[in-house]
């Protein structure tokens, strides 16, 4: 008899753990709902126009900044970029300048608030071919 009874106690647990579980994914999803309505559609990443697979670990920023492009040694102007977007770990920008996956890079650009100039530091992981340039994916590896 008490074998019967507890097993309709778990049974009961399992039932209300899955409607709190229900209601916790339900109340996650809203409030991610709420996240993507603040930002703006221009800051929005549109899934549909990235074909390589993400792998993020932080969030990203759209973009718009000219890029000077260097050497490692930093001493080259290899050329210019077109920065699409950034995170604080890489950024993604469009050039025609022909970089090697894996080569390391220096890079400036102006910083939005005071104008002053940024000296980053990255190593390219991907780039993937356009139609007169070339999309690359950077991740930065010191200042």
């Amino acid at each position: 008899m008490s074998d019967l009874f507890l097993s309709h106690l778990q049974l009961s647990f399992l039932i209300i753990s899955g409607f709190v579980l229900a209601a916790f994914v339900f109340v996650l999803f809203k409030k991610l709902c709420e996240i993507h309505e603040k930002i703006s559609p221009e800051d929005r990443i549109n899934s549909d126009s990235i074909s390589y697979s993400e792998k993020r670990r932080t969030g990203r920023i759209r973009g718009a900044a000219v890029l000077e492009l260097r050497d490692e040694s930093g001493k080259r102007v290899m050329g210019t970029a077109t920065l699409k977007d950034m995170s604080a770990r890489g950024a993604c920008f469009d050039s025609a300048v022909i970089l090697k996956r894996r080569q390391m890079i220096q890079m400036n650009m102006r910083a939005p608030k005071n104008g002053g100039m940024l000296n980053l530091k990255a190593q390219v992981v991907w780039e993937r071919a356009g139609t007169h340039s070339r999309l690359y994916g950077i991740q930065f590896t010191g200042a």
